[in-house]
C-alpha cells in the first residue's frame, strides 16, 4: 500500500504534534478536578452558561460528567479541525502540487489511490482519539478518580465518528477543488459547530442537530442515556457514506490535464 504510507509519512507531522497537544490539553483537564470541585461557584448561574453547549454544570460535580464534558471541549473542535485538515488535503493536493499527473502514471487503479487515501485519513483521526483515550486513563488513575467505562468508552467513540464524518466532508470536497481547499476545510469544521451551537438556543431549532455531527457527541445525553442519540448518529452515518462514495467518483472521472 505505497500511498496509504506515503500518506502517513505526509501527515505525521501534524498527527503527532496534533495528538500530543489535544491528549496533553485533555490530561491538564483531568488534573485540575479534584481542585476544581472545591472551587465550583452556583450551579444556577453555570447551567445558564454552559446550557449554550448542551452541558448541565451539575455533572461537573461528578467525574464521569466532568470527564465527558473535556472530551467535547478538547477532542470536539479541536480534532474536528485536525480531521478537516487532514480530510481537505488527502486529494486536493495532489492537483494543487501537481503531483496527480505522476502518481497516476503508476499502474495503480485511481479507485486504489481513493482508499488507500481515505485509510490514511481514518488512520491519522484514530491515532488522535487513542492517544488521548490512552493518556486520559493514565491521568485517571495516578489522582485516583473513577469514571463509568460504558460512558466514557461512548463519548470517546461518538467523536471518533464525529471526526470521521468531518473528514468524509472534507475529504469529498478535495476531490472537487484544489485552491482555497483548506479554508473550505475549516469552514465545514468551525460551520458545523456553529449549527450545533445554534441548535441548542432553542427547542424549534433542535432538529439542526441532524445535519451536524456534534449533535450525537453531546456528553450530556451520552452519559444520562449511556447510549449515542440514535437518530443523529444514523443521518450522521449516511452523510459519511455519501460523502466517501462522491469523492471516488469525482477523483475516478477527473481529468487533470485540464
Amino acid at each position: 500500500m505505497p500511498v496509504f504510507f506515503k500518506e502517513l509519512r505526509r501527515n505525521r507531522l501534524l498527527i503527532i504534534i496534533w495528538s500530543a497537544a489535544s491528549a496533553f490539553m485533555l490530561a491538564v483537564s483531568l488534573l485540575i478536578f479534584p481542585f476544581l470541585v472545591s472551587q465550583l461557584g452556583s450551579l444556577a448561574e453555570m447551567n445558564e452558561m454552559l446550557s449554550a453547549f448542551g452541558e448541565d454544570a451539575s455533572s461537573f460535580m461528578d467525574y464521569t460528567g466532568y470527564f465527558a464534558s473535556e472530551i467535547v471541549s478538547v477532542l470536539g473542535i479541536g480534532g474536528a479541525i485536525f480531521a478537516a485538515l487532514v480530510g481537505i488535503n488527502a486529494l486536493s493536493r495532489e492537483e494543487r502540487e501537481h503531483t496527480a499527473e505522476f502518481l497516476l502514471t503508476h499502474p495503480v487503479p485511481r479507485s486504489r489511490v481513493v482508499l488507500e487515501k481515505l485509510l490514511s485519513v481514518i488512520v491519522a483521526v484514530f491515532v488522535l482519539s487513542a492517544v488521548s483515550a490512552l493518556l486520559s486513563a493514565a491521568v485517571s488513575a495516578a489522582i485516583g478518580e473513577k469514571a463509568e467505562a460504558g460512558a466514557i468508552a461512548l463519548t470517546f467513540l461518538a467523536h471518533f465518528i464525529l471526526h470521521i464524518e468531518i473528514a468524509a466532508m472534507t475529504f469529498m470536497l478535495s476531490a472537487f477543488m484544489s485552491r482555497g481547499a483548506v479554508a473550505a476545510g475549516l469552514g465545514v469544521a468551525f460551520g458545523t459547530y456553529v449549527l450545533y451551537l445554534i441548535a441548542n438556543i432553542a427547542d424549534k431549532l433542535r432538529p439542526l442537530k441532524y445535519i451536524t455531527p456534534f449533535g450525537y457527541a453531546e456528553s450530556g445525553y451520552i452519559v444520562a442515556n449511556r447510549a449515542i442519540h440514535a437518530g443523529y448518529l444514523a443521518v450522521g452515518l449516511a452523510i459519511t457514506a455519501v460523502c466517501i462514495v462522491l469523492a471516488f467518483v469525482r477523483f475516478c472521472r477527473k481529468d487533470f490535464l485540464s
